[in-house]
């Protein structure tokens, strides 16, 4: 009887181990999506940014010609 409840709790410290272990990796992979996403807006923001730029170069350009 014992025996069988140290093996018990042995195989619940493995499944809580193993839970954590799993907890960490799904953190881990948001972690890296999120970082990718953010990224990937900046990327977007600099982009607009040199559009926007570019655009008011052009209308001043033509403003000038009018």
């Amino acid at each position: 009887m014992e025996a069988e409840l140290i093996h018990m709790h042995e195989m619940l410290a493995k499944a809580e181990l193993a839970k954590r272990q799993a907890q960490q990796d799904y953190t881990e992979l948001a972690n890296d999506r999120l970082r990718k996403a953010t990224l990937q807006i900046d990327q977007m923001n600099a982009d607009l940014k040199a559009k926007r730029s570019n655009s008011q170069k052009n209308e001043n350009a033509r403003q000038q010609l009018e």
